[in-house]
């Protein structure tokens, strides 16, 4: 699937099953980028934005 033609609602929906690591992996793959160019552009440096990023995933998986 090209993830450009892949919708949020899409990718949400393909989390309901915590062990599809292709759902988990591709909403990683997605997401993580953004937040780390936030969190860049807030002041952080990059190996903290990429810490960020990947604390961020982990309370979203957590709450999920």
């Amino acid at each position: 699937m090209e993830s450009e033609w892949i919708t949020t609602s899409t990718i949400l929906g393909g989390l309901r099953d915590f062990a599809d690591r292709g759902a988990w992996e591709h909403f990683v793959s997605r997401f993580r980028t953004p937040i780390v160019h936030l969190a860049i552009g807030q002041g952080l440096k990059p190996a903290d934005a990429e810490d960020v990023a990947q604390e961020s995933l982990l309370a979203f998986a957590d709450g999920f």
